[in-house]
């Protein structure tokens, strides 16, 4: 087995690439080589391994932060692979290209639901390697699957009876859903999208959003990994989500509505609808990405979970982060510089937001 770690692909490598994650039945999207993320401040890498016919055996991006001369890697849902004892060899091959290469900090988040190999894999990498786990939100990623297998019929009477509710008088008020693999609903979806964070009050970064939904249609629209589902009520926009192709998988990755027109049941429409065109197109699942089970009830992420529940109780997990402490003292230099450098930032913060209620 030959690898690699490269700064960038060539034309060739990229395909091969490409032809590998195709043969896979599940991959998370964030180990497409043009998943996006150099505009959040940080660098990335690219790894893959060939075995002896040049065939690529596995695949991931790897995120390098950028500070100064520590240097820490991340790898989120990845790497894609088929057979585990490469996944095994990868981890274990990675782990030392990081410690000769001087950084101080490597972590891998791995892009697949727990089993008995995941566990078994572990435990293999346990006893090489001294691994760090914390039990605590960030580092435990869990999630819930609507399975498409089923008649549509008895997918739709698994919801909850709230849910299926709200789907019908959706459906009686004229609510449709259009669906698209293009870009050309781009500039409305991000409008929508900002009208909806402002009438929240949430903070964001205008020329970050345009940058990374920009980055996930141009997936959807070269490759054809997913959709962009337009809500309508008659001819206007009152809703948008996005779904993403992962393998034999779908994954719902983000939805807005209309803050102002609470009285329509949105994205419980537009969510069905995704379901039934992802049943219909072959997919076995809908992952609803991401539930987090720390969160009470004065969180508002405690009424995402509500929801999401609502259309499945089906839960999935994947395995807990590994840290791998490169240069223990080195990183524990590094983690008290950024506790303290946070802590002048949100003083900041909150001496500007004062500033600016008082003006």
């Amino acid at each position: 087995m030959e690898y690699y770690v490269k700064d960038k692909l060539d034309q060739t490598e990229h395909e091969n690439i490409l032809n590998f994650l195709s043969s896979l039945d599940f991959y998370c999207i964030e180990q497409h080589p043009d998943w996006d993320s150099e505009y959040q401040g940080v660098l990335k890498k690219f790894f893959f391994c060939t075995d002896e016919n040049q065939a690529v055996k596995c695949y991931a991006n790897i995120i390098v932060s950028k500070n100064g001369p520590l240097k820490l890697a991340y790898i989120n849902f990845g790497p894609a692979f088929a057979d585990y004892e490469v996944l095994t060899r990868t981890v274990q091959f990675l782990h030392d290209y990081f410690s000769k290469e001087g950084y101080i900090y490597f972590t891998i988040q791995l892009g697949i639901y727990i089993s008995e190999k995941t566990e078994l894999l572990e435990y293999t990498i346990n006893k090489d390697f001294k691994v760090k786990y914390y039990f605590k939100p960030g580092n435990l990623w869990s999630s819930l699957c609507v399975d498409l297998t089923r008649s549509e019929t008895d997918i739709f009477e698994s919801f909850s009876k709230g849910h299926r509710k709200n789907i019908r008088a959706g459906y009686k008020k004229d609510l449709t859903m259009a669906i698209h693999q293009d870009n050309s609903g781009f500039d409305d979806f991000i409008a929508l999208y900002i009208r909806m964070l402002e009438f929240r009050n949430l903070p964001y970064n205008k020329q970050a959003l345009i940058y990374e939904f920009n980055n996930i249609f141009e997936i959807i629209n070269k490759y054809k990994k997913g959709f962009i589902g337009y809500i309508f009520e008659k001819e206007i926009l009152v809703g948008t989500l996005i779904i993403i192709f992962q393998g034999n998988s779908a994954r719902y990755i983000k939805s807005a509505s209309d803050p102002e027109r609470r009285d329509l049941e949105i994205t419980y429409l537009g969510l069905n609808e995704a379901i039934k065109y992802c049943k219909e197109n072959g997919f076995q699942r809908l992952d609803l990405w991401g539930y987090n089970h720390f969160v009470d009830e004065k969180d508002q992420v405690f009424y995402i979970n509500k929801f999401k529940k609502g259309f499945t109780d089906n839960f999935t997990f994947f395995p807990k982060r590994m840290h791998f402490e490169l240069k223990p003292n080195v990183y524990k230099v590094f983690l008290s510089l950024k506790f303290f450098k946070n802590g002048i930032s949100n003083i900041l913060l909150k001496r500007n937001i004062s500033k600016a209620k008082n003006q």
